[in-house]
């Protein structure tokens, strides 16, 4: 993982809470991590394409995501992952991708 400090950050959020809010409305979920109309703690979802987990707080001791073992972002092609620290865009360690292309498939790929 490399982290980045330059605007790919701001984007790639950007691009998180997009797919947060799409993921919500192609599953009809609700998403209780919603704030005001922006969708920053990510969600649970899983299909052929990608994999989003939002930032656990269980503190279980198997729990991959408590540990940080996991990222919260997977695409499952390319492996290109991000993590972030409670919320979307904090502490983010994002994989050097073709952020672009990837997040164009996973939309697509809610359709």
């Amino acid at each position: 993982m490399v982290k980045l400090f330059s605007p790919d950050d701001d984007l790639v959020t950007g691009w998180l809470v997009k797919l947060t809010s799409e993921i919500t409305k192609a599953t009809s979920k609700k998403n209780r991590y919603k704030i005001s109309e922006t969708y920053t703690y990510g969600t649970d979802y899983e299909n052929d394409v990608f994999m989003m987990h939002r930032y656990c707080w269980c503190e279980r001791e198997d729990c991959k995501w408590c540990s940080r073992d996991a990222p919260n972002f997977l695409h499952k092609k390319s492996g290109a992952s991000i993590t972030w620290y409670k919320h979307i865009g904090r502490g983010m360690e994002i994989d050097k991708a073709d952020w672009p292309s990837i997040f164009m498939e996973c939309l697509c790929s809610l359709r």
